[in-house]
């Protein structure tokens, strides 16, 4: 798929447990990065959290173990592990964006109002 990027890739939820009784909150692991990387890895996912050395977890929903006030979310090295610190994800799917319904303009300068038909794609 294609995905879009919206201006402020992430907003900051809070800090939420993560793993108790073998099950996570956010259950997939995406790989290890900075909060915009985390985003991206996350892309399509609408929340992420990071965790211990900068680990990316991604989900749809959070919180079901509640908040704590264990988390280092302040740019640390460790973020502390079994927490998250949690983000609305900016990052998403372009398929959950809707195409326009006429065709694409001809130029962005002059007439926008005429469209390029897919005769012109023969």
């Amino acid at each position: 798929p294609v995905f879009i990027e919206v201006p402020g890739r992430a907003e900051y939820l809070g800090c939420y447990e993560d793993l108790v009784d073998g099950k996570r909150d956010l259950p997939r692991f995406a790989g290890v990065g900075t909060l915009d990387e985390c985003a991206d890895l996350c892309r399509g996912s609408r929340y992420f959290g990071r965790q211990s050395y900068n680990e990316c977890w991604c989900g749809d929903s959070y919180g079901k173990f509640g908040r704590t006030t264990t988390c280092k979310c302040d740019g640390a090295a460790d973020f502390g592990a079994g927490t998250n610190c949690v983000y609305k994800n900016h990052v998403a799917a372009a398929s959950s964006v809707k195409a326009p319904a006429s065709g694409v303009p001809t130029s962005l300068s002059g007439d926008a109002t005429k469209s390029v038909g897919p005769e012109m794609f023969v």
